[in-house]
């Protein structure tokens, strides 16, 4: 069995790309609290979404929103260009899309996080 079930907030604005099959899809990284106290620590899980969702997250999201997606874990392999040596990355293949986070709690999060300069790497929550 190969399902993944994430809950957490985009590190930045989602963009959409049409490809030249027509295909419409949106790459996104979602950062996913892990552990508590002194162990809490941030994961950054990589998510692909296709079609109408791709489409709905791209027009309704902003950096911060909560999401929650189901799909199942895929990866990409390539060859280093530098090393000759073969490389993997792992994301989400989205097949499911919740938008969790609501106008309220977007109002209160413009109020409570600063504007971040995107270049210093630095996210608000």
């Amino acid at each position: 069995m190969n399902k993944a079930i994430i809950t957490g907030r985009l590190s930045a604005a989602p963009e959409l790309k049409h490809l030249e099959s027509g295909s419409v899809v949106a790459n996104i990284t979602l950062a996913v609290d892990t552990g508590f106290g002194d162990h809490r620590k941030v994961e950054w899980i990589d998510c692909t979404i296709w079609g109408k969702q791709a489409e709905i997250v791209e027009k309704y999201c902003i950096k911060g929103d909560r999401l929650g997606v189901v799909g199942e874990m895929a990866s990409n392999t390539w060859k280093n260009r530098e090393t000759g040596k073969k490389q993997k990355s792992w994301y989400v293949n989205v097949r499911e899309l919740d938008l969790l986070s609501s106008k309220a709690e977007r109002d209160r999060a413009a109020e409570d996080y600063p504007v971040i300069d995107e270049e210093d790497g630095d996210l608000p929550f």
